[in-house]
């Protein structure tokens, strides 16, 4: 999981920050958009697109290295390209998605970023929440954050999930996730680091958008 080194975008005294346009494909069709939908709106961040396409891996890689592909040609896209292309994918567990590591391989190979959350996304929203550390499955990892997260009345489903409550801590979640990265070994695959989410990657680029921090 390749992360492409850009120019560094934090915010130098008397200067703005550097804008840049940034397409995000998710592979949930409502959870993951309301959060990053939450988070844009939360600290302004200009220049950013949700890619409408959803599915396993290896279709939403396939679908956003299309769509970075036909933006210069796009009015939708305003006939530019975007400087980073982003895809939010889960490993699932116990059993991987059987297309994530061609998907990731693809991505690589198209200069598309991956925000890879093992289990799942629903991880990255536990550690808004709780310090977890322990192997999770996709089912209990839904079932934890339905535990830990009345405030912000998630459901599998997504349609009553409110994140507006978790922006409030995220800072302590990408510490969390931080530390989770750490206690894996350099090099071992994604479907072997679990817990692990990397989702704090492309939320710290959209955050720095507009030179904030949490």
């Amino acid at each position: 999981m390749a992360i492409r080194r850009g120019k560094d975008l934090r915010r130098k005294r008397g200067s703005l920050p550097e804008q840049k346009r940034i397409l995000i494909y998710c592979e949930g069709r409502v959870t993951e958009r309301r959060y990053f939908s939450a988070l844009i709106k939360k600290y302004r961040i200009p220049g950013v697109r949700l890619g409408s396409e959803h599915g396993e891996p290896l279709r939403l890689v396939t679908a956003a290295i299309d769509h970075k592909r036909r933006a210069p040609y796009s009015d939708k896209d305003q006939h530019q390209e975007y400087d980073e292309v982003w895809c939010v994918l889960d490993v699932e567990a116990p059993k991987p998605q059987p297309s994530l590591d061609r998907a990731l391989e693809l991505a690589r190979r198209h200069g598309v970023n991956c925000a890879v959350s093992n289990p799942c996304f629903e991880l990255w929203l536990i550690l808004h929440l709780a310090d977890h550390s322990g192997y999770l499955t996709t089912n209990k990892a839904c079932e934890l954050l339905e535990k830990h997260g009345a405030c912000c009345g998630y459901r599998r489903d997504g349609k009553d999930f409110r994140p507006d409550p978790l922006l409030q801590h995220y800072d302590v979640a990408r510490r969390r996730a931080w530390r989770l990265a750490e206690n894996h070994e350099a090099g071992k695959r994604l479907t072997d680091r679990n817990p692990f989410t990397s989702v704090w990657l492309l939320a710290d680029r959209l955050i720095a958008q507009n030179g904030a921090r949490p």
